[in-house]
C-alpha cells in the first residue's frame, strides 16, 4: 500500500475513534491546512494532525513533520508547531491501538518525530516516554 494511502487509514479510522467516543469530528475542505481534523469536545475545538505510528523494536516511531511533494523545491520537510495543530493522534494501524500528543504545551514544537516505548528499555534511561502514557 502506498504512504499517502497509509495515511488516509489512520485518519478515517482515527475520525471514527473519535466519533465512538463522543467527539464531534468535522475535516477541511482542502488539504492545504496543518491538521487533518478538527476535534470538538465540550465546546472547544482542536486543530488535529493525524500520524500513522510505525512499530520498530519494542518503540512506535511517530513522525512530527509533513514532505511537501507539491512545492517547487521537491521534498521540503515542514515540522508541526502548537501555533497550528493541537493535538497530535498517532494511530497503530496494525494493533487498533490510538495516541494523543497534547501539542498545546510546545514540547514538541519543530521536532522531526517521538518515540513511544511498548517493551521497558534493556538498559534505564532517562526521559522515557511510554506508549500506555498515551493511549486514548
Amino acid at each position: 500500500m502506498h504512504t499517502i494511502d497509509k495515511g488516509e487509514v489512520a485518519r478515517y479510522s482515527a475520525a471514527v475513534h473519535l466519533m465512538e467516543r463522543g467527539f464531534i469530528v468535522s475535516v477541511p475542505l482542502t488539504e492545504n491546512s496543518s491538521y487533518d481534523l478538527i476535534v470538538e469536545n465540550d465546546g472547544k475545538l482542536y486543530r488535529t494532525q493525524i500520524k500513522k505510528a510505525n512499530y520498530d523494536e519494542g518503540v512506535l516511531k511517530i513522525s512530527l513533520h509533513t514532505i511537501n511533494h507539491n512545492t517547487k523545491i521537491d521534498g521540503s520537510i515542514k515540522k508541526y508547531t502548537s501555533k497550528e495543530i493541537d493535538w497530535l493522534i498517532a494511530v497503530d494501524t496494525d494493533k487498533n491501538k490510538y495516541y494523543l500528543i497534547d501539542y498545546s504545551t510546545g514540547e514538541y514544537d519543530n521536532r522531526n518525530g517521538i518515540w513511544l516505548r511498548l517493551d521497558p528499555p534493556q538498559r534505564k534511561r532517562k526521559n522515557i516516554k511510554y506508549a500506555k502514557d498515551y493511549e486514548f
